[in-house]
Order: C-alpha cells, then structure tokens, then sequence
C-alpha cells in the first residue's frame, strides 16, 4: 500500500443484512396479514349486503 485510504465497499461486510432482511420480511408478512383481514371484510360485506339488498322476488 501507498498509504493512501483503500475504499471497502459496503457489501464486503454484510452485518447488517440480516437484520434488513429480517425487517422486509415483517413488513411483508404485515402486509399480506391485513390484505387478508381486508379482502375477509369486504367479501363478508359483499355477501351481507347482496343478501340484504336483493329485490323482492314476485
């Protein structure tokens, strides 16, 4: 070496890429849970109101 600075590039050492990957995970098992309670309501709702708001068979 010269006794210039070396640059390490930031993927040399990944310590922090657990705990990245850990978080996206949650973040997308958070979202797919509410997605889920989401699309459970609205599909209870639909049938409520379908059932409710039906016309009067003659």
């Amino acid at each position: 070496m010269t006794g210039q600075a070396a640059d390490q590039e930031t993927a040399d050492t990944p310590e922090a890429e657990p705990v990245f990957v850990y978080a996206l995970a949650l973040a997308v098992a958070c979202g797919g849970a509410y997605g889920l309670y989401a699309g459970g309501t609205a599909l209870a709702r639909a049938r409520r109101h379908a059932v409710r708001d039906l016309p009067a068979a003659s």
